[in-house]
């Protein structure tokens, strides 16, 4: 079955099956240390807004959504317009 948790963190875990198989205790020193999950995630989020801003085979609209109100507002009929135009290239909106 494929690993679906980080490189890094799958290698610290097959290091201690490793060392569990042949009956032995893991040496925390030879162990491959785990990223910090918080450093990981900033860095995968910089990683995919980089690729998001910089994708051009597609129109993007960037919707700054803090102050859109969907339910009582012509936000929503405003929101629809700017996703259904042919306008190419990266959009950017407020939709209030």
């Amino acid at each position: 079955m494929p690993c679906r948790i980080s490189s890094s963190i799958c290698s610290a875990h097959r290091s201690v099956e490793r060392a569990c198989a042949a009956n032995r205790t893991p040496d925390p020193n030879d162990e491959p240390r785990v990223p910090d999950p918080r450093r990981t995630i900033v860095k995968e989020l910089n990683r995919l807004s980089h690729f998001f801003f910089h994708y051009t085979a597609t129109p993007l609209l960037v919707v700054e959504t803090s102050d859109v109100d969907l339910h009582g507002s012509d936000d929503a009929r405003q929101l629809m317009r700017q996703m259904t135009s042919d306008d190419a290239g990266t959009r950017y909106t407020s939709a209030a």
